[in-house]
């Protein structure tokens, strides 16, 4: 913090930039499809065939990329549950209340929100969003975040926001995105209760 007053025609001692080394190492992950000349040359939708094997390969990559970088999450120490001390000891939906404190944990840790606020437009039963952090889900509690007290959901966000892909909503400062690739988190709770 520049907590010195300055003086009038003194030049203050300026500050240096710090700098910090991280070592990591660097992985590659490929895959390919295979096919035959035969089918090259015989074929005859082999360009659209092409592209659709294209296709495949760019959502598979999309879903190693996420699925990896959920992995770095999920091994975090940073850890809150509903109940119990474990992912293995969760069966118990998720509440505003605890919402409300892994935010409050965050924000004292001066976290920035992910999103910016969002007004509401001038279409009926439109919402004004928060400013917001981004939550990860599984399909299997979506019930139980639209069921918090205070869920807007993706279509009365207003024309002037682009959900991102497969956002379900929002509750208070928290946009909610659910996917499969989370299979980590919601494993325990599912096997007893679909909805937990």
């Amino acid at each position: 913090l520049a907590t010195t007053p300055l003086t009038e025609g003194v030049t203050p001692t300026g500050s240096t930039l710090d700098n910090k080394d991280y070592t990591v190492t660097l992985n590659q992950y490929g895959d390919f499809l295979e096919f035959t000349d035969v089918i090259m040359d015989t074929h005859e939708d082999f360009p659209p065939l092409l592209r659709e094997m294209t296709d495949i390969l760019g959502e598979q990559a999309a879903h190693t990329i996420e699925t990896l970088r959920f992995n770095v999450l999920k091994a975090g120490t940073n850890v809150f549950y509903a109940n119990g001390t474990s992912r293995a000891d969760v069966n118990t939906p998720v509440t505003l209340a605890m919402q409300r404190r892994i935010t409050r944990s965050l924000k004292r840790q001066n976290a920035k929100p992910i999103t910016s606020m969002v007004a509401s437009t001038v279409k009926y039963n439109t919402q004004p969003i928060e400013s917001a952090f981004i939550a990860l889900c599984h399909p299997d509690v979506e019930n139980d975040i639209r069921d918090l007290p205070g869920f807007i959901s993706v279509k009365q966000y207003g024309s002037n926001v682009e959900a991102m892909e497969g956002e379900i909503g929002s509750v208070e400062d928290v946009r909610y995105i659910r996917s499969t690739v989370f299979e980590g988190w919601a494993d325990a709770g599912a096997a007893a209760d679909p909805d937990t």
